[in-house]
């Protein structure tokens, strides 16, 4: 009776996903990620058990692989650390248009706020604008994270506004987050570099 017990959990855990992992495909060209004169790239990520390396072929590129849960990645250079390119590891093909990755829905997410960000800066112009525009910029990206509080898109977020927000703003940013988001491989290291700078 128990192995039959077994077995039949066994089969519902099949039938109801419990392999969760996320297949996905990362492709492009170097110019879709404003990339030049690269042999090779890294991508990374805090679900992947090592970073993936491929040569490029005719500035063309395609990563392989799989993630337990949607994350945070970054596309480097090899033998450059300083430039990256962000995107969210997450099931499907997931491509690139003006810099920016798209093709799966947290992608297309993050597409979508990065343009409501460019449409911001196109709303208040001028100088005199500056503290209406960046009530704005703050006011958007308060917005984006309380409603994916608990997805990668928080944590992509944030870092996007890591250069654009005060650090006591920034740091309020981070607590709108879930717990879950605030753990986060980068979100967590910048959390401790606002607490040192603060104290």
């Amino acid at each position: 009776m128990k192995r039959i017990l077994l077995f039949l959990a066994a089969a519902a855990c099949l039938a109801t996903g419990c392999n969760r992992a996320q297949k996905f495909t990362v492709q492009g060209n170097l110019k879709d990620i404003n990339f030049y004169k690269v042999d090779s790239l890294r991508l990374e990520s805090d679900q992947l058990e090592k970073p993936i390396f491929i040569a490029v072929n005719d500035r063309d590129f395609v990563f392989k692989g799989s993630v337990k849960e949607a994350a945070i990645g970054k596309i480097f250079p090899v033998g450059i650390s300083k430039r990256n390119q962000f995107l969210i590891l997450e099931k499907g093909t997931i491509t690139f248009k003006d810099g920016l990755a798209c093709g799966t829905p947290l992608n297309d997410s993050t597409a979508a706020f990065t343009a409501r960000l460019k449409a911001l800066k196109d709303k208040f112009p001028n100088p005199e604008d500056k503290e209406l525009r960046q009530k704005a910029f703050e006011d958007e990206f308060f917005k984006f994270v309380t409603q994916h509080k608990d997805d990668p898109c928080a944590a992509y977020a944030i870092l996007l506004a890591k250069n654009r927000m005060s650090k006591e703003s920034l740091s309020k940013l981070i607590q709108t987050a879930s717990p879950h988001i605030q753990n986060d491989g980068d979100v967590s290291a910048l959390k401790k570099i606002l607490t040192m700078t603060t104290n």
